[in-house]
């Protein structure tokens, strides 16, 4: 469970409250969309979510993330130039977790990203991906943990119509929570959860 309670986040550099006093609760297995405009702060909220370390450089907070929400999977808006520069199995091996899989595991994993296994020992580089075979790239590193939610910043950005219904399907059908972001709700409205919250800058969002 994901569990916000009275979240103010401010930016540092001109004072602006990104969210005020912003609760919200995200139960085992919900999947749940922020949906917003350009800059209205969606990443900053997420990576707050995974890590506040990663937002202190720019904004200021208070409030608190209660209870224990299991270990969380965070799939970046963007990649590392260095991540981008290195081969597909580099990016596997960055996470310890690789190495203790089972080649059961990993062709489960495959299977479910339809990412061919052998790809994760690949020395191609990352950089010649195409966007969705580096989604599934960064979705297969993430689930090597076996993260009970996954964060997922823009995830159907620069992927083509097939690929958006496979991630559509592979959001539907992870076991934990999800809490992604998007521009629009589109087809993933299905999966959105109908909590009414209100950041302070004249919107509305659904989560």
């Amino acid at each position: 469970m994901i569990q916000v309670k009275n979240l103010t986040l401010t930016h540092r550099k001109d004072l602006r409250d990104l969210a005020a006093d912003f609760s919200f609760v995200i139960n085992d297995g919900d999947k749940a969309a922020i949906i917003g405009e350009e800059g209205n702060g969606k990443s900053t909220l997420l990576k707050w979510v995974y890590d506040p370390g990663l937002i202190e450089s720019y904004c200021e907070w208070s409030g608190e993330q209660a209870g224990d929400p299991g270990l969380l999977g965070y799939l970046a808006q963007d990649l590392g130039e260095e991540e981008k520069a290195g081969s597909v199995y580099d990016f596997c091996a960055a996470s310890p977790d690789f190495f203790d899989m089972t080649p059961r595991e990993l062709a489960d994993i495959a299977r479910q990203l339809r990412f061919p296994a052998e790809e994760f020992y690949s020395g191609r580089p990352v950089a010649s991906l195409s966007g969705g075979e580096r989604i599934k790239l960064q979705l297969g590193r993430l689930l090597f943990s076996r993260p009970a939610a996954l964060l997922l910043d823009e995830p159907s950005s620069d992927l083509d119509l097939e690929t958006l219904e496979w991630l559509e399907d592979f959001i539907g059908g992870f076991p934990g929570s999800v809490l992604y972001i998007s521009h629009d709700i589109g087809p993933w409205y299905v999966f959105c959860v109908s909590l009414d919250i209100e950041m302070n800058i004249n919107y509305k969002y659904y989560i």
